[in-house]
């Protein structure tokens, strides 16, 4: 009795957080109907930090530079793509108001960096002090 009413709790909350912000639900509207894989629309639906994969598939999905930058500016996220970072971007057929606003995140964010997911998408493997040195895992 007690899991059923947290888990009505819950739907609801979620609901009320949808119903709060009209522009997130047509956002989200066209993300979900652009065909994106459901991997990306899913980190959108639960407000995760999207990664330079997820972002190609939004731009070949024709989904909007306003959107994009729009669920990006909410999420605060700093991305410090490498050079063949930003040359996959730009061969995946990412803008260049995207790729503008991906480079200046360190910029924006960067009174808040300690806060903030920071994704380093280099084709270098990055090293983690907490493994001793050792690369660490890469998640996609």
């Amino acid at each position: 009795m007690v899991t059923q009413r947290m888990i009505a709790l819950i739907g609801v909350l979620l609901l009320a957080g949808c119903a709060a912000d009209p522009q997130r639900q047509k956002d989200m509207a066209v993300v979900s109907s652009s065909g994106v894989p459901t991997i990306t629309s899913a980190k959108m639906e639960y407000n995760q930090p999207l990664d330079l994969d997820d972002i190609i598939a939004l731009s070949k999905q024709k989904v909007s530079d306003e959107i994009i930058i729009r669920y990006l500016k909410a999420r605060r996220t700093i991305y410090s793509p490498d050079p063949q970072a930003l040359e996959r971007l730009r061969a995946a057929g990412v803008s260049q108001g995207v790729i503008n606003y991906i480079l200046s995140t360190p910029s924006l964010y960067a009174m808040d960096r300690d806060r903030q997911i920071h994704i380093n998408q280099s084709t270098e493997p990055v090293r983690d002090p907490l493994l001793n040195g050792q690369v660490a895992p890469r998640g996609h």
